[in-house]
């Protein structure tokens, strides 16, 4: 497990993007999560708006990642065109899935979704050693990714997030 100071270098090693580098493709969810192409890599990009609030859910992911939540990328300021306004981007891993579909996919295995469960139960204790609090948890702000045969789960939209980093506290009080 990350302690707080690899926490702390991991988010300020994460680039910034730029409109150069970042290519925005189909739409995935709502009118906010892209799938795009950053430096030739298959993201996933959740577009924000330009608030306090948003840059908090930026940091708060990013402190996160990759042990709880998605690998980030790249974030920062995006202006989609000329017509229309900048915005907050955060570019991570692209999952497999959220908790929900990996329950109806597994609908008939008991065993693997008690095992998930006990997974994410796990998961979160330990985000609990830094005083980390979701505050909007569901099934769908679990995700999923499987490789060579395992599944490992992350949780993802930190828009009510809080954390606690020793002296210093990172949360948001509203929804962005």
């Amino acid at each position: 497990m990350p302690s707080i100071s690899q926490l702390t270098m991991r988010k300020e090693s994460i680039p910034k993007v730029s409109n150069k580098d970042l290519v925005l493709y189909t739409l995935l969810d709502g009118d906010h999560i892209y799938k795009a192409k950053y430096k030739g890599e298959m993201i996933v990009v959740k577009c924000l708006p330009y608030t306090r609030e948003s840059y908090t859910e930026i940091k708060i992911h990013s402190f996160l990642a990759p042990s709880f939540a998605p690998k980030v990328y790249c974030w920062g300021k995006y202006k989609p065109d000329k017509n229309k306004d900048e915005i907050l981007i955060i570019g991570m891993e692209v999952l497999k899935g959220t908790l929900w579909e990996y329950i109806i996919r597994y609908k008939d295995s008991k065993d693997k979704i008690i095992h998930a469960l006990r997974e994410i139960v796990l998961l979160l204790e330990r985000t609990h050693v830094y005083q980390f609090m979701h505050r909007d948890l569901h099934a769908s702000n679990i995700m999923y990714k499987e490789h060579d045969h395992k599944v490992e789960w992350f949780f993802v939209d930190f828009n009510m997030a809080y954390i606690q980093m020793n002296q210093y506290r990172i949360y948001n009080v509203t929804h962005s």
